[in-house]
């Protein structure tokens, strides 16, 4: 099946439940799922006689295209779905019922009607599409318009809540064959039990009638049939439609409607939401933009045709209205003239259809071109409805106007233009205020769009004919300019300050075919507000952050603006009007920032809607007020010796509360490993003061140390800063640490022996031992003479080899923390060369069992210098040689022995030699040896391999032996 689909750029409508008026509490707007279903229900179709209904949709969203799927409900309820129609960002599309109901399943064709209402659905975070129905019998020069009002979520939410609710209108027979045409529908899931009223225009009740409405049923309703015969032109009344259920749970839409002439006009249906808040105040409604006079040759009425106003005004509050009715028409020269008409008195309840001619005679002609109809009185918005427009003579060419109240607004959004075919567009700006106003018109179109800077006078207009533009062939001002091919779009109105900037202005917009006599009113919506974020902020206790919130409109654009903010707890965080947060105590609480601004669009032809319903928005975040950076103002002492352990105290602020432990990573740190508090105890630790024992490691050098303080946290909770640029770790202060002087010592003998070459077991070194303070350096070893040679020079215990004898001096040096310190051990090479003697003799008994003496002789290694050579374990070997032996039972020489020095140089144990044989037998009583015998040899000792003695020893019976 094929629909005919017009689309173009260009922006749609949203829904609300909020009334205008006073200020009330806060509505809070956080922003929701792109998923939420959206949707919309109400807006009445019709295909008797010759009506084509055309369904207008538009996507406010300027980056996001959205699938949307219509629905139509026949009168019966029965629902038809149509397929989705994909809207462009921020386009618009056209739907000719018409033809898609010519295409319905064949399953629905015994439900087909000549009447319905329509619904949309689709999803995003916020009603995002502008829905409005036109009905036009081309043939008969009618048009009308409607638009759903039942937003879907709450008249399909369950269970409904029974809620009385009341729908007024205004009636007038405009001409003598006139009819109004009135149709009613249940949105909801639940029937609906109506009461439909119809009154004069004193408010006396007519006619009453109790109608049952099925769910998504729809009935049409003509006056002419409901009311007697005896009605004629000028006669006018009140609707009145009650019932209980949701808001717009039902709807009503009106036609008044001429056949023979081409009259057709779209009273208003009013749906009310009185403001218990709202106090009486001045209202003016403005109804701008009216075709007056002779209208502009550009435009292509016939010669003969003249525009004159009407207006009818209803009175639906319980008191009387005394209203101002002026127009306001320009003078040729761009100059503004307001004319007082008329003060008029409204009973409660009443209706005056204004003869409007009157106002105009010889001396005050009916302007030409265009003006703006205003109606001023003391009351409530809504108290007053005012229907009103322009007609031609012959009652065929009916410009109406949509009234809308005086009162700042932010920017609009016309939801639909037309150049196709014959139609054409005419837009009207009027700045009502005397002081200037400065705006932009953007004319959206598919892949692009038109801007026009306009710059409002005092009380200017400035007038648009769409067509004369497109076929002006003139660029805008960034030199673009509208296709040919382009035939349909929206527009949008914005102040110089962008989305949220309040102008003095009102708008109107018609769409008008000259040659088929057909006009309607084009939805002029509010731009609105769809959410207030505010981003969650963590602030430092007794520090500022800032707080940021993100305004979003229907367009999905976001904006920043100047609103109020405010902290739902002074005595934890307060914030001033820039949004610059203090932290006051550590916790949490709600920050609020709020901004005045609609809610949400207002529904398209409702008047109680004329303004765009301005409320306080509100957006909220956490604000946590969080630990601070610990700060040290003081540490002592200043100056530390290594080695030592003493008590430190540091002041400061913000080192936390609890004690410092492997949890909370609290405590105090030092740049230099070598500096500790003994076990991590400390003897105080207050949120402001901490005391303990530091230890500096005696190897810690002369040194700028950086103290730094970790907090511990609060109450339990470790440091939680971090989020608002805190630090746990304070700043560093500085200490200077002295080191401990540097010092090495040497031990080990003075002397190295000489050695002969070969010689086994020989000791030619001797081991020197270097002691460097503080611990942890490093050793050089030198000497000032080749006599000696060194081992492992570079560690603290060197070697000193003999090379020759003689004397030198051999150093250490000892660096630890870039300090040396140097020692010397002065080291002589001594030759081992004789030994002394000192003889001893003792008296032993022999095996043969008499008494002989034994020479005893303790030996000292001397050097050249004679002197004994005071190094130990030096080997000292003995030899013999025989001279003679006449001694019976003794060996030729003794057994050879050998010795070790000793650290005097002395030998280890004593030389004993003594001599016992048979041949120095008998022995007399006293055990003295009687025989004799003699026994000699020689005997020689080697150091070192160096022979240092020889002697001749002699041994007799009875001795001594002697040696020499």
């Amino acid at each position: 099946m094929r629909f005919r689909i017009v689309a173009s750029s260009c922006l749609l409508a949203l829904y609300t439940l909020l009334a205008h008026g006073s200020a009330k509490k806060p509505i809070y707007l956080p922003p929701q799922s792109p998923n939420t279903l959206q949707g919309v229900e109400g807006g009445f179709w019709r295909t008797d006689n010759n009506f084509d209904p055309i369904l207008h949709l538009k996507n406010v969203l300027l980056k996001t295209p959205l699938p949307v799927t219509p629905i139509l409900f026949f009168a019966d309820g029965t629902e038809y779905k149509l397929p989705a129609v994909r809207l462009e960002p921020a386009g618009v599309a056209s739907i000719d019922l018409k033809i898609a109901i010519q295409h319905a399943p064949s399953g629905l064709q015994t439900h087909i009607s000549a009447f319905g209402m329509v619904a949309i659905a689709y999803r995003w975070a916020w009603p995002a599409v502008t829905v409005s129905i036109q009905n036009t019998d081309e043939i008969a020069s009618l048009s009308g318009v409607s638009a759903p009002h039942g937003v879907t979520s709450v008249v399909h939410a369950q269970p409904e809540v029974a809620t009385p609710q009341v729908i007024r209108g205004t009636w007038w027979l405009p001409t003598k064959l006139s009819d109004d045409v009135i149709a009613l529908g249940n949105t909801g899931l639940y029937a609906k039990q109506v009461r439909f009223r119809i009154s004069d225009n004193a408010g006396s009740l007519l006619v009453e009638k109790q109608l049952t409405l099925e769910r998504h049923s729809s009935q049409l309703l003509h006056l002419n049939d409901l009311l007697s015969s005896n009605f004629r032109a000028g006669d006018a009344g009140d609707i009145t439609i009650l019932y209980a259920g949701a808001p717009h749970s039902v709807v009503a839409s009106a036609s008044i409607e001429d056949e023979t002439t081409g009259y057709s006009v779209t009273p208003h249906m009013v749906e009310q939401s009185p403001d218990p808040d709202e106090t009486v105040h001045s209202v003016t409604l403005h109804a701008p933009g009216m075709m007056l006079g002779k209208p502009e040759p550009s435009m292509l009425f016939p010669v003969d045709t003249v525009f004159t106003p009407y207006a009818v005004l209803h009175n639906v509050s319980p008191q009387p209205i005394t209203a101002l009715l002026s127009l306001t028409s320009g003078d040729g020269n761009r100059t503004s003239i307001t004319r007082l008409l008329d003060t008029i008195h409204v009973d409660p309840g009443a209706i005056l259809v204004l003869n409007m001619s009157r106002y105009f005679d010889a001396g005050h002609p009916l302007p030409d071109g265009f003006g703006h109809l205003s109606v001023s009185y003391s009351g409530k918005n809504g108290d007053l409805l005012f229907d009103t427009g322009s007609a031609d003579q012959s009652n065929n060419y009916v410009f109406q106007v949509m009234p809308s109240l005086e009162a700042p607004t932010i920017h609009k959004i016309i939801c639909f233009w037309s150049v196709e075919g014959d139609t054409s567009t005419m837009i009207s700006i009027w700045n009502y205020a005397n002081t200037p106003q400065d705006a932009t018109l953007l004319l959206r179109y598919s892949g692009g769009q038109y801007r026009i800077p306009l710059h409002l006078g005092p009380r200017e207009t400035y007038n648009l004919d769409m067509m004369s533009l497109v076929r002006s062939r003139v660029p805008d001002a960034d030199g673009k300019l509208i296709p040919a091919y382009v035939t349909t779009g929206s527009a949008t109105l914005m102040g110089p300050g962008g989305d949220l900037d309040k102008m003095t202005v009102v708008v109107s917009a018609s769409a008008y075919n000259v040659r088929n006599g057909t006009c309607y009113p084009i939805c002029i919506d509010c731009g609105v507000v769809v959410s207030v974020s505010v981003g969650n902020v963590n602030v430092a206790l007794q520090n500022t952050a800032q707080a940021t919130a993100t305004i979003t409109t229907e367009s999905g654009s976001s904006t920043t603006s100047s609103g109020n903010w405010s902290s739902a707890n002074s005595s934890i965080a307060n914030i001033d009007s820039n949004g610059d947060v203090g932290g006051i105590a550590l916790g949490s609480t709600s920050i609020y920032f709020s901004v005045s601004a609609p809610p949400a669009g207002m529904y398209c032809y409702q008047q109680n809607q004329t303004v765009c319903p301005y409320n306080t928005m509100e957006g909220g975040g956490t604000v946590t007020v969080v630990d601070e950076s610990p700060v040290i103002s003081s540490l002592s002492p200043s100056v530390w010796n290594a080695g030592t352990s003493f008590n430190i105290a540091i002041s400061g602020q913000h080192f936390g509360t609890n004690l410092p432990s492997s949890s909370n990573q609290g405590g105090v740190q030092f740049s230099d490993s070598r500096i500790t508090i003994p076990g991590g105890i400390y003897s105080q630790w207050t949120d402001n003061q901490i005391q303990a024992t530091v230890n500096v490691g005696a190897g810690t050098p002369t040194e700028t140390v950086s103290v730094t303080v970790t907090s511990s946290g609060y109450g339990g909770n470790s440091f939680n800063g971090s989020g608002a640029g805190q630090s746990a770790k304070s700043g560093p202060q500085t200490v200077t640490v002295q080191a401990k002087p540097t010092q090495v010592t040497i031990s080990g003998p003075s002397f190295v022996p000489m050695a002969k070459s070969g010689t086994a077991g020989a000791v030619n070194s001797i081991q020197l031992t270097a002691s460097g303070t503080p611990p942890g350096g490093t050793y050089s070893w030198s000497t000032s003479s080749s006599v000696v040679s060194l081992i492992n020079p570079t560690s603290a215990t060197v070697t000193v080899q003999s090379q020759s004898v003689g004397n030198a001096n051999v150093t250490v040096k000892y660096t630890v923390n870039n300090a040396p310190a140097s020692a010397a051990q002065p080291v002589g090479v001594l030759q081992p060369t004789s030994l002394r003697p000192v003889p001893n003799f003792a008296t032993i008994v022999c095996p043969q069992n008499y008494k002989t003496q034994e020479l005893l002789t303790t030996y000292t290694l001397l050097s050249q210098s004679t002197q004994a050579l005071p190094v130990a374990g030096i080997p000292v070997v003995e030899s013999f040689a025989p001279i003679s032996n006449n001694c019976s039972g003794v060996a030729n020489i003794p057994n050879a022995s050998s010795w070790t020095t000793q650290s005097t140089g002395q030998l280890n144990a004593d030389d004993g030699q003594a001599m016992c044989s048979p041949s120095c037998l008998p022995a007399n009583s006293s055990g003295q040896p009687q025989g004799s015998c003699t026994y000699q040899f020689t005997q020689k000792f080697t150091a070192n391999g160096y022979p240092v003695q020889s002697k001749t020893i002699t041994m007799t019976c009875p001795g001594p032996p002697t040696q020499k």
